[in-house]
């Protein structure tokens, strides 16, 4: 019997058995009516759903039916169907990482910056490969409505290429249309402003921080929105145009008042997105009253998202530590381990950072004893989550040789300046700035373990030659006036002195290369 059929049968017969029931006392009439009509539509809505269900399993709608299964964990919308395996994105990872570090080799000062955060960024997504992919997932959803909206008078078939192509992990496609949108619609500054923002979304996804920037700032231009200045402002100062950034966050916390008051967490955000840039720079006093107005807000709502506490209590601590008003700077480094842990978990990256930046505070203020224990968390921590071999492990790995190198004990600080070398020389190339600070640290160690006992040439020309390469790296990144450079620079004179190589070490402090 077929299901129309079936249907007029199930009718008729409700129909007779209320034919049956007008016999009876009126006063029932009504509820009978309903209760046959509820029933009726019962049925109907019933063979609906079934036949829905029949036709969408021809189609292979169903999982398992031929279409393409998503993440575990990512988002409950099975729209787009993306075809980008984990193995996939990891490869594109990889290979973006191989890229820049062959750009990182080739530059100095201001590019070499970007290059590192960019690399430390994929170090860090391939650290947390199934985080990210999800990341990855739901940013093709968004791409794919972005291009779905604006890229109608393109063509139907060459915005389904564009589709296909973001399903598999390949912007290439989309990110050209959206090029022709904003070459071709010059004037309509909204879409204009949306295109950039989209093409921006396409090499931060790339980690393509320079492209990344660009794109963001554009759009920030075109249409100053808080979402548009907060983006345009983080990738700014990721790019290494810190300058830049501080004006993209200062018309941020601008249009946060304007829009939304001045007891807001948006405008929190932009405060502290601001005194991060200050603090970067080194313009702490102009920092300290902005984080500490954010901070006053965040307090003050005590929002979900409690990432946002501990961040900005840990830039306050940083901030006052820059400015030596190291009195002041422990209570917030303290409160930011707490937080984080309430947030996280003890174990957790973010608590691990929280320990660190307080064992580094009780490091510089010679407290060594309070930060041995939280230095060994840290390392503790980093270790389990991250992996022995993560740059952010060589990080706390070396704060704890430090502590260890102050409170007289050499030896075992070098064997955590080799594996801190070892493992950053490892991650981030022989030529990385941060290989360069690991080997300066290494050969102050070695340095400082004859000063202890006898006389070991070999590690004096060991550490020689540790200080040597680390200024070479520094000259080629930086230039012959930085910071870092200067620092390797006198590390070197120090050896050559401890080697009675006196005219040498002359030689390196009127600044003559090596």
């Amino acid at each position: 019997m077929g299901l129309v059929d079936w249907l007029v049968d199930v009718w008729n017969s409700l129909s007779g058995w209320y034919d049956d029931q007008q016999n009876q006392d009126k006063s029932n009439a009504i509820t009978d009516l309903v209760a046959l009509l509820l029933a009726v539509l019962g049925i109907i809505g019933s063979a609906i759903w079934w036949l829905a269900r029949k036709l969408r399993g021809q189609r292979g709608g169903d999982y398992g039916n031929g279409e393409t299964p998503r993440p575990s964990n990512g988002p409950t919308s099975p729209q787009p169907m993306v075809t980008m395996t984990l193995e996939d994105f990891q490869n594109k990872l990889e290979v973006r990482a191989q890229e820049v570090r062959a750009e990182l080799a080739a530059s100095t000062g201001t590019n070499a910056e970007r290059s590192q955060s960019e690399l430390d960024e994929l170090e860090r997504q391939l650290a947390n490969i199934t985080v990210f992919y999800e990341k990855a997932w739901a940013r093709i959803v968004e791409l794919e409505r972005l291009l779905v909206r604006e890229g109608n008078d393109i063509g139907v078939e060459r915005l389904q290429i564009a589709r296909e192509k973001l399903e598999r992990g390949d912007y290439s496609e989309a990110d050209a249309i959206f090029a022709e949108i904003k070459a071709r619609d010059g004037l309509a500054v909204e879409r204009s402003a949306r295109a950039s923002y989209g093409r921006g979304e396409i090499a931060e996804a790339q980690v393509r921080w320079l492209d990344a920037a660009e794109h963001y700032e554009e759009a920030a231009r075109l249409n100053p929105t808080i979402q548009y200045l907060q983006t345009s402002g983080v990738f700014l100062r990721r790019a290494g145009q810190y300058e830049k950034a501080i004006v993209a966050n200062t018309e941020l916390v601008k249009l946060a008042r304007a829009e939304h008051g001045n007891r807001d967490q948006k405008t929190a955000t932009a405060l502290s997105n601001l005194s991060e840039s200050l603090r970067i720079v080194g313009r702490y006093s102009a920092a300290l009253p902005v984080i500490q107005e954010a901070l006053g807000i965040t307090r003050q709502l005590r929002p979900q998202d409690e990432q946002s506490l501990y961040i900005q209590l840990g830039n306050l601590g940083l901030i006052l530590m820059g400015l030596h008003r190291f009195g002041e700077a422990m209570a917030p480094l303290e409160e930011a381990v707490l937080e984080s842990e309430r947030a996280n978990g003890r174990q957790h990256p973010d608590t691990a950072r929280a320990l660190h930046n307080l064992a580094a505070y009780f490091n510089e203020r010679g407290k060594f004893v309070e930060a041995e224990p939280l230095a060994r968390e840290a390392v503790d921590i980093s270790k389990a989550v991250l992996g022995p071999d993560h740059p952010d492990t060589a990080i706390r790995v070396s704060i704890l040789a430090q502590i260890l190198m102050n409170t007289y004990r050499p030896a075992e600080a070098e064997h955590l300046f080799r594996d801190a070398l070892r493992i950053t020389t490892q991650s981030l190339g022989e030529g990385h700035p941060k290989t360069a600070i690991r080997k300066d640290s290494l050969g102050v160690c070695l340095v400082s373990k004859q000063l202890s006992g006898v006389m070991n040439f070999s590690e004096l020309a060991e550490a020689e030659q540790l200080h040597r390469s680390a200024l070479k790296i520094g000259i080629e990144r930086f230039g012959l006036d930085h910071l870092e450079t200067a620092e390797s620079r006198l590390n070197l004179e120090v050896v050559l002195e401890r080697m009675g190589r006196h005219d040498e070490a002359a030689n390196i402090r009127r600044g003559v290369t090596p």
